[in-house]
């Protein structure tokens, strides 16, 4: 199947190299994938699109899933269990209020409870978010990363997303409760982390620490 990506990348200026830092793989991966070396799974489209800030389905080249990319959002074009274009189709569209919002607040702490990944409600998807299937959403509690996120705020979380020096990130624990942060490094023992409000780096022991999670975008809550 022919894609788009060179063009979509070219378009936005990107080399080899940038789109495969963001995306978390290397210059020759994406090539391979250009020249369609290598096939463009459901997971590498959500990864290159999440890349290229554009809707997966807009990889695809061949004029025989131009149907499949325009109807992408339209009822009429629900897959059936027959469908080639099944997983193509499942993939989250921007819009759907279908982003589930984890964690809750925990006392005076700025830490949420995750229970679980218990939902406590579904949001409106943003573009930004379309197509990443495990992506979800949390609300900012305290003021410990002020100015850069206010209490309330929901922010926006792709899993999908590389963790790179100087990103905010929700910190998932061992013990169920989640922290946002900005991530400096981490090594095999120790996850180091910045705090802004009162600023200062927490030293986080790597056995203590389930998941680290990208924050992708936010918006004040209304």
């Amino acid at each position: 199947m022919r894609n788009r990506i060179k063009e979509l990348r070219r378009s936005q200026k990107l080399t080899l190299q940038r789109l495969a830092d963001q995306i978390g793989t290397t210059p020759q991966q994406i090539n391979r994938l250009e020249r369609g070396d290598r096939r463009l799974t459901t997971e590498w489209m959500e990864r290159v699109a999440s890349g290229l800030g554009v809707h997966p389905t807009e990889l695809i080249a061949d004029e025989s899933d131009l149907a499949l990319r325009s109807g992408l959002n339209s009822p009429e074009s629900a897959p059936t269990p027959s469908s080639p274009h099944l997983q193509v189709r499942d993939i989250p569209a921007y819009g759907e209020i279908d982003l589930p919002v984890l964690g809750t607040a925990r006392g005076s702490s700025d830490a949420l409870l995750f229970n679980d990944g218990e939902v406590v409600e579904r949001v409106t998807r943003p573009s930004l978010l379309a197509g990443a299937t495990q992506a979800y959403a949390v609300y900012m509690t305290g003021d410990s990363m002020e100015p850069r996120h206010q209490a309330l705020e929901l922010l926006y979380v792709n899993p999908a997303r590389p963790v790179t020096h100087g990103c905010y990130v929700v910190v998932q624990k061992a013990n169920g409760e989640a922290i946002v942060k900005r991530f400096v490094r981490r090594n095999d023992h120790t996850v180091v982390l910045e705090q802004l409000n009162p600023h200062g780096e927490l030293h986080i022991p790597a056995q203590e620490i389930t998941a680290i999670h990208r924050i992708v975008g936010s918006v004040e809550h209304a």
